[in-house]
């Protein structure tokens, strides 16, 4: 199965040891925009499908694997499939050559979840307005916000 990933499962980040011993294809970026929320927590960003407010949506960048179905297992355990993230079917496209392919990725759908990052009351979250979780980690790490 393919996997798009954008978050603490990419290369680099600590989770990435997941997808130990797995095919990695190479970047890709959506197809479709979306929202990418990171919460200051800087535990793992929220990739939410639907329209938010008025925030602009923007296509997102991860990588993409070939997984078995026991690392499958595994990640929707991690991220708590289809209570907390809910996997679904995406288009996205190499970042090299363009070339598009049908993979799953992981979609917040926590309704709780959803509804606290569009009043953001407690300041919790930032949208990454340039669709890219690992520079936008790199940089708020840095600088603590």
């Amino acid at each position: 199965m393919l996997i798009f990933v954008y978050g603490s499962l990419r290369k680099g980040f600590v989770n990435n040891i997941l997808l130990k011993n797995q095919s990695y294809l190479g970047e890709f970026i959506t197809t479709k925009e979306y929202h990418l929320f990171g919460p200051k927590s800087l535990l793992f960003p929220y990739l939410v499908e639907n329209q938010i407010n008025n925030i602009k949506q923007t296509h997102i960048y991860g990588e993409v694997y070939d997984i078995d179905y026991d690392v499958l297992k595994r990640i929707d355990d991690y991220t708590s499939h289809p209570d907390f993230f809910l996997r679904k079917q995406i288009k996205v496209k190499s970042v090299i050559d363009n070339s598009e392919i049908i993979v799953e990725a992981y979609f917040l759908n926590s309704i709780l979840m959803i509804n606290e990052i569009k009043e953001n009351k407690y300041n919790r979250f930032i949208n990454i307005e340039y669709g890219d979780w690992k520079p936008f980690y790199l940089e708020f790490k840095k600088s603590d916000l």
